[in-house]
């Protein structure tokens, strides 16, 4: 597995994740080596990596993208079930369920790589108001207008 991160600007970042795996590649039980990541917490650990020593509060949202022209996924997906299959010779001879099917996600922070999948993420972060936060907001806003 790797990933490549790029910011888009302040508190938010495109980050392409690929699993490097072979598609030929089988683990002793005969089954390929599909891997699994959990984008909270991998997005939790990139901003602590990045803020290091700086403690707060954040709250994560991620959208999945297209890898083609940076459109949404749910789009691309639409699109290719629409298209019309191609059909070759001896086609009828493949038995399908033979092939290599595309892993479900557990939930939509644990998402599934099979083999040579590449999927692509736009990360933002925002910071959580608590209501410490808005009696210090407050507060200083009250001392200005006394100033």
């Amino acid at each position: 597995m790797t990933y490549r991160a790029h910011p888009l600007g302040r508190n938010k970042i495109f980050v392409r994740i690929e699993n490097l795996a072979d598609r030929f590649d089988v683990s002793r039980e005969g089954e390929t080596p599909i891997k699994y990541v959990n984008l909270m917490k991998f997005a939790k650990n990139f901003w602590q990596q990045a803020n290091a020593g700086v403690k707060q509060n954040m709250t994560i949202t991620f959208e999945e993208r297209a890898i083609t022209d940076f459109g949404a996924q749910a789009d691309l997906q639409k699109e290719v079930d629409q298209r019309e299959k191609w059909i070759g010779i001896g086609d009828e001879l493949i038995n399908a369920t033979t092939l290599l099917q595309q892993p479900q996600d557990i939930s939509n922070t644990a998402l599934a790589f099979e083999p040579q999948r590449i999927r692509s993420f736009i990360i933002s972060y925002k910071k959580t108001i608590t209501p410490q936060d808005v009696k210090e907001s407050e507060a200083a806003t009250a001392k200005a207008k006394e100033d």
